[in-house]
């Protein structure tokens, strides 16, 4: 198998994943805290989906979605990123079906960053940790990253009550 058709694979499988995740998040449990210091579903949702947009703007000639009017549907400057407080996003007023929205959004955008490689442009290099990175490390990033996000919602499905995974 060449490494893109792996490639696709894999993200076809991340958003299967992703779907099974979020896919019966209720707006009752979106934003409810749990006990701990975990965040609530909807704020890792959007931070899920964001990361995915901006991995996907590093990799494609066109600017993120976000940049591009996602901000002001959710009436943020930004969305909840690694290393920031995430506790002002737990009072804003996230839905479900914005973040779905968003997440339907983001991955046309990938799929049609995908159409437009080759082999080749999996070596060409951006700047995401280095001047260096490979392309293909930011794709392997973005599949990674969503899914550990999608067991962290999981998670806190099951500790809502919820079934966690459909399997």
């Amino acid at each position: 198998m060449d490494s893109i058709s792996y490639l696709k694979k894999q993200l076809e499988s991340m958003w299967s994943l992703q779907k099974s995740a979020v896919g019966s998040v209720t707006d009752e449990i979106l934003m409810r805290l749990p006990t701990g210091t975990a965040s609530p579903i909807g704020v890792i949702w959007l931070h899920m989906i964001n990361s995915q947009d901006n991995f996907t703007g590093m990799l494609s000639p066109k600017t993120s979605l976000w940049q591009r009017g996602w901000a002001e549907k959710f009436d943020l400057a930004q969305a909840p990123d690694i290393g920031d407080d995430w506790t002002p996003y737990y009072e804003t007023s996230l839905t479900v079906d914005l973040l779905t929205a968003y997440g339907e959004a983001v991955q046309q955008f990938t799929q049609e960053t995908l159409e437009e490689i080759d082999e080749h442009s999996l070596d060409e290099t951006v700047r995401m940790f280095t001047d260096q990175d490979p392309k293909a490390d930011v794709w392997v990033l973005m599949i990674a990253h969503t899914l550990l996000h999608c067991g962290e919602i999981a998670i806190l499905k099951g500790i809502f009550g919820e079934k966690g995974l459909p399997f």
